[in-house]
């Protein structure tokens, strides 16, 4: 028997005529008369069912919408549409809070660590203890938004280190682990946030290939992470660049006298730092290799701390080298003091910085410039007391507690913070304390705006009612001309850390960040 092809779409004509249809019997007739009798008696029995069981099926759905509604952020009915919204751009590794008096290190899961003398914490505005949140985050790979300076790439992940917005009084030191696998050849050292371009570029480190970390000092904290480089870096850095190597022998000579203010911390003991810092420089730019460094084009302070030394011994005696390009270098010396005080955390411990130029110092292909801490006792009365240059603009502790929203952005703008509490009342410029605790702390304007500094909003320790809190971002102005401004949010409840970053791009703007819960 021959086999009828399929009929064609609707649009086709037939390429075979179409069967004749076929009769119906009487048989089917009666189906269809008892099935059409059935669906109706099925269609008012769940007509009645309806009518009975509608309030009670009504209520559960409302609350099933509630509880689906509570997983959602809250949306902000003034905020404009979001052209780029904001990211949770890392997750918490680790964190903990330090005064003023406090030294520790903060260590991440991952070998990753921070380490924090004691008396780099500021003291408050008002002169007393300062306490900070120190975090350590890592960036997932897909929300990296930051770019690589050319001629290098990422050796691992990048970390979002805390607090943003702040100047220590000494310089602390960051370091991070080199990933199992990378050839140690390549670590070209440790890149940071520009904020001058949005890229992550080198700075001066020490690369520890025996303990498997790369380490750098700095005042200020960002993002963070290790730069590689994977063209032939031993000969590159040869032929254009030279090493500067500081050394700081096992016992630490004691430079400070009687009158230098730290005399009770000859019984509770004091550290000190030493280190050379980059106050300006020039570079020799005929060598086309000095491509891969570009982080050097522009010009900023770095601090090469080596040792700490406590209690007149030094924690790691020895030659610390760091490598720079070729050029001529405006060079400081620094030496930074403080008090040390186990038994009072509210104390605020005395401490001081002294330096003196070096002059300028010319590096090059393969040179090294060599210091060392023995070379400054008989010296020491030539140095001026006070905070280098290179050690940028002192900063005050801002408040901190059971919750910390902190606000920063790296550009000449108006950007508001504003935070509203459970009971609804909102917390921003014009009204910076609410009836629930909260309090804003920092608010940079035009008017007296510095660069680089954050808002803050916090609710003391005890203070923060249980429920729902909204978190947004506000453009209020440009000091300049509008353009785009990216920003980040770190959010800090009960010590636990969470990160946020976006950006707004006009006058007027505002983004919901997010929205969470204190129970």
């Amino acid at each position: 028997m021959s086999q009828q092809p399929p009929y064609p779409p609707s649009n086709q004509p037939y390429a075979y005529p179409p069967q004749p249809p076929k009769q119906k019997s009487n048989t089917c007739l009666w189906v269809a008369l008892i099935t059409a009798v059935f669906l109706l008696l099925c269609t008012c029995a769940c007509i009645v069912l309806a009518v009975v069981f509608a309030d009670p099926l009504l209520e559960i759905a409302e609350e099933v919408a509630s509880e689906l509604d509570t997983t959602q952020p809250e949306s902000n009915p003034s905020s404009q549409p979001v052209a780029n919204p904001p990211q949770n751009t890392a997750s918490t590794a680790a964190s903990v809070s330090v005064s003023s008096g406090e030294a520790t290190v903060v260590t991440a899961p991952d070998g990753a660590f921070i380490s924090i003398p004691t008396g780099a914490v500021p003291a408050g505005d008002d002169g007393t203890a300062g306490t900070m949140v120190f975090s350590i985050e890592q960036v997932p790979v897909m929300e990296q938004n930051t770019a690589v300076a050319d001629g290098l790439t990422l050796a691992g992940p990048l970390y979002q280190l805390g607090p943003e917005g702040f100047n220590f009084n000494t310089p602390i030191i960051v370091s991070l682990p080199i990933p199992a696998g990378t050839d140690p050849g390549t670590i070209a050292g440790l890149v940071t946030y520009d904020p001058q371009d949005g890229q992550l570029k080198l700075v001066p480190s020490f690369i520890d290939l025996e303990n498997g970390v790369v380490s750098a000092s700095t005042i200020h904290l960002s993002p963070w992470g290790i730069g590689r480089y994977y063209e032939n870096l031993a000969q590159v850095q040869r032929e254009t660049g030279g090493n500067i190597t500081v050394h700081l022998p096992r016992t630490a000579p004691d430079p400070f006298n009687d009158n230098d203010g730290l005399t009770e911390a000859r019984y509770n003991g004091r550290t000190f730092s030493y280190g050379v810092c980059i106050e300006s420089y020039n570079l020799a730019d005929n060598n086309p290799n000095t491509r891969i460094w570009p982080h050097w084009e522009t010009p900023t302070g770095y601090l090469y701390v080596v040792h700490d030394s406590y209690h007149g011994r030094t924690q790691n005696p020895g030659p610390r080298s760091w490598w720079v390009p070729t050029g001529t270098y405006q060079l400081s010396e620094i030496v930074a003091v403080s008090e040390v005080n186990p038994g009072n955390p509210l104390y605020v411990p005395v401490y001081k910085n002294y330096w003196r130029p070096v002059g300028n110092v010319q590096m090059t292909p393969g040179g090294e410039v060599r210091f060392s801490f023995n070379d400054i006792r008989s010296e020491f009365h030539t140095w001026t007391e006070g905070r280098p240059d290179c050690f940028g603009l002192a900063t005050s502790s801002a408040g901190t507690g059971d919750v910390q929203i902190t606000l920063t952005w790296d550009s000449e703008d108006d950007l508001d913070l504003h935070v509203i509490d459970p009971s609804g009342e909102e917390i921003y410029y014009s009204n910076t304390s609410s009836l629930s605790g909260g309090q804003l702390d920092r608010d940079n304007q035009c008017s007296d705006f510095i660069l680089g500094q954050p808002e803050n909003v916090f609710w003391p320790v005890g203070s923060a009612p249980s429920g729902s809190y909204q978190v947004s971002v506000h453009y209020y102005g440009s000091c300049v001309q509008d353009h785009t401004v990216p920003w980040t949010v770190r959010i800090v409840t009960s010590g636990q850390v969470q990160t946020y970053s976006g950006s707004v791009s006009s006058s007027g703007e505002q983004q919901t960040v997010t929205t969470f819960t204190i129970p």
